[in-house]
């Protein structure tokens, strides 16, 4: 019989909260469960650090026993151990009695061991893999603040191969960790870290980047910026060779970088990941530009070979405007500027949002698509949207469209992208949707527009007929269904009020060559949310075709409020196949949906839904578990807390 294994892991606030638990679930309907062995968590408290809270993990390892099992590693960043307070710990522990193989624990005040781990290759060569562990930004040893550390850690037995120590206060050893290729021959990749908010050398904010040697912790090169706010090390990205060593050379673009009497202009700096050279770098040259934000690659513009970089600065202010945006082409065999293009207005924000055309123009090299908000700083409510082809050998606009009504992207991020030719003249056409957008009347009801890619004129666009419809939310793009060769669009609007009921939500297909609807189906009871959680699975009703699976899960259906409902609907009709209602209040049926490996025989996945806050049996937030036949919607088994 095929069995699955689960690992519950359940962490409570404050003193010995939760346990890790191994269960067998027989997989057959009516199946049960059965608890092989739990062991108690460590000691830790729940805490909010800067709008994130740090949680426990598990993963699983090479057998390190020798058992011919795979062992179970715990990772306890918020655990107290030994006296300290929130120091972290790592275990080892075998997954087939639950004990502890090994462990390690921080050793100081708020280290938060556990929070920063990589498993590499065995290091040592005793066949087991090892582990790089990484101090948070709080870390403080040797008598200093916040300096960080960077530890190799033996997997087979938790003793530590090597460490390396942050040497100054503020320095964040650790932080802004990258693995890269050997550079030194000694067979093992290197460890790059970039810390941008560190000072250095006397310096606030100059930043620095360290390569490690990846055997031994021993430092190859470091580079500190050398000027204050500088922020070396903000962003790092691999480039072609442009040094001609053969090595692909490092770029770190720092666009909150203030450098030469400028305010946030930003800089980019190259450097050989050999020896740490730096190559060449480059400053923006106006307050908030920014330079090195929205970094992309394009096409060789200037014939020698290698292709350019472009940086796109949506805030800058240049050309005495202000906030107009700018969009640099930079050559990154040595830093120039190959071309500039400047917005024409005022808080255009050219360049907030790009991609890349077809060759229009037939020159070899792809357009540039700019998308970007024209917003009245003195009107919030004034928001328009301003779309660009432009030429990025010469900074030619090919053509311009302008939104035609306020709010059309108020709130919300615009989406586009890119068809086949839908219109026989050769160009890929584009699709534009603004789901917050209020037009002819309606707040926030959303469109969907279809360009044609040649001139920007539009072959056809359909606008949301209520407020708060928010048509083009969450739109997907599937296979043809109505004959035509062409793929059709999926337009779910889980938060829609239609047919006289509050937030009920639809789904709707539309003709991708026309707009017009295909199918739509629309949830049948206040707070229904159809639309939410969509996902595409397989074929299971026989037309060769995949399903639609919508799983919502703050549904509030048949009386009970956000218990959550999943349905399973026939692309090709609309027809809904079946559906699932949670049934208890909060019980959120549908949030963390997974798809297993098929236990009933049918040779079709199914589907694990945990919902760890439904009530059940009288108990409160005891959380369950179900699997669910995709086919038909059984639920084949269930476990209650």
């Amino acid at each position: 019989m095929k069995k699955l294994l689960i690992i519950i892991i359940s962490y409570t606030s404050l003193v010995s909260g939760g346990a890790i638990a191994q269960s067998n679930f027989p997989m057959t309907e009516g199946g049960f469960m059965t608890t092989s062995w739990e062991i108690d968590a460590l000691t830790y408290e729940d805490e909010w650090n800067y709008g994130y809270t740090r949680e426990g993990s598990t993963t699983f390892i090479d057998d390190i026993n020798g058992d011919g099992v795979s062992d179970l590693f715990t990772l306890s960043p918020l655990a107290s151990t030994n006296g300290h307070y929130n120091n972290g710990c790592i275990q080892a522990v075998d997954p087939r009695n639950g004990n502890i193989i090994w462990e390690v624990s921080g050793t100081s005040y708020s280290e938060y061991l556990g929070e920063g781990i990589t498993f590499i290759d065995d290091i040592n060569g005793d066949t087991v893999s090892d582990l790089y562990l990484v101090s948070t930004e709080y870390a403080s040893t040797n008598g200093l603040y916040s300096n960080g550390y960077f530890k190799a850690i033996n997997g087979s037995n938790g003793n530590i191969l090597w460490e390396i120590h942050g040497t100054s206060d503020y320095e964040r050893l650790g932080d802004g960790i990258t693995f890269i290729d050997d550079i030194d021959g000694d067979g093992v990749g290197e460890i790059l870290s970039a810390v941008f908010s560190a000072s250095t050398n006397g310096l606030q904010g100059n930043g620095y980047i360290k390569v490690l040697n990846g055997l031994d912790g021993s430092i190859i090169w470091q580079v500190h910026g050398t000027s204050d706010n500088e922020y070396l090390g903000e962003g790092i990205t691999f480039i072609d060779d442009i040094n001609g060593d053969a090595v692909s050379d490092m770029l770190s673009p720092s666009p909150s970088a203030s450098t030469n009497g400028f305010t946030t202009n930003g800089c980019v700096t190259a450097i050989d990941p050999i020896n740490g050279t730096i190559l060449w770098q480059v400053h923006g040259t106006s307050d908030n530009e920014r330079l090195g934000d929205g970094i992309t690659f394009i096409d060789d513009i200037d014939g020698d070979g290698v292709g350019e970089m472009l940086s796109a600065s949506p805030s800058a202010s240049t050309n005495g405007l202000s906030y107009n945006g700018c969009i640099k082409v930079i050559d990154p065999t040595n830093g120039s500027i190959i071309l500039q293009v400047h917005g024409t207005n005022n808080y255009e924000r050219l360049g907030e949002e790009i991609a890349f055309f077809e060759d229009i123009t037939s020159d070899g090299v792809s357009e540039l698509y700019s998308m970007s908000m024209m917003e009245d700083p003195y009107n919030y409510y004034e928001t328009i949207i301003n779309i660009k082809v432009i030429d990025p050998i010469n900074g030619t606009i090919l053509w311009q469209v302008d939104g035609t009504s306020d709010r059309e992207y108020w709130w919300a991020t615009a989406e586009i992208a890119f068809f086949g030719d839908l219109n026989s003249d050769g160009v890929s056409d584009i699709y534009h949707a603004s789901a917050y957008a209020s037009t002819n009347g309606f707040y926030q009801n959303g469109y969907i527009k279809v360009l044609d890619g040649s001139d920007g004129n539009i072959l056809w666009e359909i606008h949301g007929t209520s407020d708060y419809e928010y048509l083009g939310e969450g739109i997907t793009f599937i296979d043809d269904i109505n004959g035509d060769a062409v793929s059709d669009i999926l337009s779910p609007s889980a938060y829609a009020s239609t047919n006289g009921f509050h937030q009920n939500g639809y789904i709707k297909v539309l003709n991708s060559l026309d707009g017009s609807i295909l199918w739509q189906v629309h949830g049948t009871s206040d707070n229904e949310h159809l639309g939410e959680g969509i996902t595409f699975i397989d074929d299971i009703n026989g037309d060769g075709v995949g399903e639609i699976l919508s799983a919502a899960s703050s549904a509030s259906t048949n009386g009970f409020y956000q218990n959550g409902c999943i349905r399973v609907i026939d692309p090709i009709h609309g027809t809904i196949l079946w559906q699932v209602d949670g049934t208890s209040d909060n019980e959120y049926l549908g949030a963390g949906i997974t798809f297993i490996d098929d236990i009933n025989g049918d040779a079709v996945s199914d589907i694990l839904s945990p919902s760890p806050h439904a009530y059940t049996n009288g108990l409160s937030s005891n959380g369950c578990i179900r699997v669910i036949d995709p086919i038909h919607g059984t639920i084949l088994w269930q476990v209650d807390g």
